[in-house]
């Protein structure tokens, strides 16, 4: 239920209705169209939590985390978590894969933070399926398989993260867990330089200077390691030989064209 009409809202949530409570506790926690007030909030999430609203549940565990509305209670917070991932709250399953990853809370243990990071990557969380990808294409605390991170990693790639499509290329590129590819790997760079990611920058600008999966490309190159020289050295490098074989109509218009990308892709 979207929240549209807080009387409305209000009624459906004196009558019962889960998804009317959850929203409306959302509201008093947010401050959203009425005076921010935690125990409001705590008030309706319990009310949803009570009927089995998963997003609920979490909510309501951060309040408890936080000491909103009521004295700060870690142990409440994090029963409520796990009920709340049981329930397929994403969410809730990626914040204890990272407890469990990082030992905030719990103790450390990578092996089932792979678990709870592959429940919410099932439920779409994009964090959760780069994270579990992360820890096959390393081996940190599970069996390294390349095969697995290129599927998270895409999966992360579908669900718009901004890293991953870096993490695929270089797996196209280095060949682990498919066949090299230098095609598929400039494609999933260009993905990542796209998304302001300097490392893909710089790799893209080096596979336009040296020809590698497309035709040598020196405006691309000069293009791509002028975006990329704000943070390695040797980009400058592929920009300044670039432009050393670019005659003076060329490097005019490849100058216009970093300039137009620095604007939409360039970290800054």
């Amino acid at each position: 239920m979207e929240f549209k009409d807080l009387n409305a809202t209000q009624l459906a949530a004196r009558q019962g209705d889960a998804n009317a409570q959850f929203v409306l506790g959302d509201v008093y926690a947010q401050g959203n169209e009425v005076l921010q007030n935690d125990l409001m909030a705590v008030h309706w999430f319990r009310l949803a939590a009570a009927q089995g609203h998963a997003l609920a549940m979490f909510k309501l565990g951060q309040l408890y985390e936080q000491g909103r509305g009521m004295g700060a209670d870690a142990k409440q917070a994090l029963q409520l978590y796990l009920q709340a991932a049981e329930r397929g709250c994403g969410e809730a399953a990626f914040l204890l894969g990272l407890r469990f990853d990082q030992g905030q809370g719990l103790e450390q243990d990578q092996k089932r933070a792979a678990e709870w990071y592959k429940r919410a990557a099932e439920e779409d969380h994009a964090e959760a399926a780069y994270n579990l990808a992360l820890m096959y294409d390393m081996g940190r605390g599970i069996a390294q398989d390349y095969k697995l991170a290129l599927r998270w990693y895409r999966r992360a790639a579908e669900l718009d993260h901004p890293d991953a499509p870096y993490h695929i290329g270089l797996l196209y590129y280095n060949g682990q867990g498919v066949p090299a590819d230098n095609k598929q790997a400039l494609f999933w760079y260009r993905q990542a330089a796209e998304k302001r990611h300097i490392e893909a920058q710089f790799l893209l600008a080096a596979m336009y200077a040296l020809g590698q999966g497309v035709p040598q490309d020196d405006m691309q190159a000069y293009v791509w390691g002028s975006l990329a020289a704000v943070g390695f050295p040797d980009a400058a490098k592929i920009r300044d030989n670039a432009a050393s074989r670019l005659d003076a109509a060329a490097l005019a218009k490849a100058m216009v064209l970093a300039e137009s990308y620095a604007a939409e892709y360039q970290v800054n």
